[in-house]
């Protein structure tokens, strides 16, 4: 029996009263008014206008293992390539932030038949993070601008596993799972460095702000290979580093600030030692080490560190590049070679 959930725990929400208010999706006339006022136009706006959303759905993913991925079909993989429509930018409509933006289709797992079905359709639908300040919510909408999913967005959620052929498993507000598909790899990464960011922003200024502050958020940004080797704690990592600073005011927008030139980066075919499972005093930023456990070669993972553990222990030289210490680090660290301790401990063993 596959169990289409990959989070055993679908509401990790510790405490649901402290989630962003969403729109209700039980009065369809006021989320299309909110909608068609969020994008600028009117209640009769369309996408059908759009001759680049004139495609035929894939064939829906069906539920595999392990961890309940979502695999899509042969035909699925083999559809068609899209036209592109204009690439999303975050923007300000009315005082509510658009940190992201893009073309889904959404497919929901029957829990009768515990297969995934399309949502509308199997039409095209958008998808958008949206809100103000730190209340920030996850919202695929219809043509019409009907509200198809909506989950909001807490320091703990939701929880994505991004799949192979650019699906993305996530829960909606009652713990369902659905997949996500996107239009290619490029947008999904955007979309999901963008969820991450909103996350962080959300610990640091959202409601019950502050205690999150030792809490290291992740997300792996590349399918699971279970076969690829992983890091153990004890191990040491070849790894390379983006980083940059969420800003430190409720206003910021993260994406826009994840978009603009990092305060760090390790140069071009340098690979900088991290030492897992432990505070490294010789990495760039402090956390890195707990953060990195379990981790897979070849795969990246994008990392939102609180300043608390940021700042603990790490390359002095980094950290004078900080211009807003007291801010979150946005960091993304490929892992690219493994010394494993036992390997280490094999070779000393030798030299004695």
């Amino acid at each position: 029996n596959p169990n289409p959930n990959p989070n055993p725990n679908p509401n990790p929400n510790p405490n649901p009263n402290l989630e962003p208010k969403v729109w209700a999706m039980g009065d369809a006339a006021r989320s299309a008014r909110n909608l068609g006022s969020l994008f600028g136009g009117s209640d009769s706006t369309s996408f059908d206008s759009d001759d680049a959303l004139r495609y035929t759905a894939p064939k829906m993913p069906v539920p595999g293992q392990p961890q309940g991925q979502a695999k899509p079909t042969a035909a699925a993989q083999q559809r068609p390539a899209a036209a592109k429509g204009p690439q999303a930018q975050p923007a300000q409509q009315g005082g509510t932030s658009i940190l992201a933006s893009a073309r889904v289709r959404l497919f929901r797992v029957n829990p009768s038949t515990r297969a995934y079905e399309p949502a509308a359709g199997g039409l095209p639908l958008g998808c958008v993070i949206v809100g103000t300040r730190a209340s920030y919510q996850l919202l695929v909408y219809d043509a019409q601008k009907r509200p198809q999913l909506q989950v909001a967005i807490t320091t703990m959620a939701p929880s994505a596993l991004v799949q192979e052929n650019n699906y993305v498993a996530v829960n909606d507000a009652s713990g369902a799972q659905c997949s996500l598909l996107f239009d290619d790899a490029a947008a999904l990464a955007s979309f999901m460095r963008s969820l991450l960011a909103a996350r962080a922003h959300a610990a640091a200024f959202g409601p019950g702000a502050g205690a999150d502050a030792e809490i290291v958020l992740q997300q792996d940004m590349d399918p699971l290979d279970a076969s690829a080797a992983k890091v153990v704690s004890g191990d040491v990592a070849g790894v390379e580093i983006t980083a940059w600073e969420l800003g430190g005011l409720p206003n910021d927008n993260p994406s826009q600030l994840i978009a603009a030139q990092p305060f760090f980066r390790t140069a071009s075919g340098d690979v900088r030692k991290l030492r897992i499972g432990a505070d490294d005093p010789g990495a760039p930023l402090g956390g890195l080490g707990e953060a990195l456990l379990g981790m897979r070669r070849d795969v990246l993972r994008a990392l939102c560190i609180p300043p608390s553990k940021a700042n603990a222990k790490a390359d002095p030289e980094v950290l004078s590049l900080r211009r807003t210490p007291d801010s979150w680090v946005f960091v993304e660290v490929r892992l690219v070679k493994i010394k494993t301790k036992a390997k280490k401990e094999k070779k000393e063993k030798k030299e004695k």
